[in-house]
């Protein structure tokens, strides 16, 4: 039984403290049924976060759920399942590539565990400003494109009528 740990290189912020230090549940038979189970539907960003609430026990001091997993950044999220492949399939990954001169294919050989990854540094950015500024989520992938584009492209198009009346076009 292989137990994971890491540390995201976001982080989650309660109460003033980020909760960087993450731990895997023990991947047992039936956890793996039941990720398999879980692959349907369309909303992706929902089972990425079901998903981590099923193989993650903490995130940092926090008791880990799908709720909580939605709450992370993408990074975070993303690092996550890395991870997660991680423990699945082991560190070793193969990926096809084409040569830019003649066009053959050829296999290179990749460790998860080697993929870049910084921690953030300092105190997380504190605005304050009209609107208000969040660090993108799971959430945020769950609003309708329409909900998104209607008040941008308002104003938009009375920036550049106002901006058209000025210049006396």
């Amino acid at each position: 039984m292989h137990i994971m740990e890491a540390q995201l290189p976001g982080g989650l912020v309660r109460d003033g403290v980020i909760h960087r230090n993450v731990r895997f549940h023990v991947l047992t038979g039936l956890m793996a049924q039941s990720l398999i189970e879980s692959a349907t539907g369309h909303n992706r960003p929902g089972y990425v976060s079901n998903l981590l609430g099923l193989v993650l026990d903490h995130i940092g001091d926090l008791k880990a759920d799908a709720r909580l997993a939605a709450e992370l950044c993408v990074a975070d999220r993303q690092y996550l399942m890395l991870r997660l492949a991680a423990l699945l399939d082991g560190e070793q990954m193969w990926r096809k590539v084409v040569c830019a001169h003649c066009e053959s294919l050829f296999d290179i050989g990749l460790e998860r565990s080697d993929t870049s990854v910084a921690a953030a540094d300092g105190p997380m950015p504190d605005c304050q400003v009209p609107a208000q500024l969040r660090q993108a989520s799971a959430a945020d992938d769950n609003i309708p494109p329409a909900s998104i584009a209607q008040p941008i492209s308002v104003y938009s198009c009375q920036t550049r009528s106002a901006e058209n009346e000025t210049l006396g076009s």
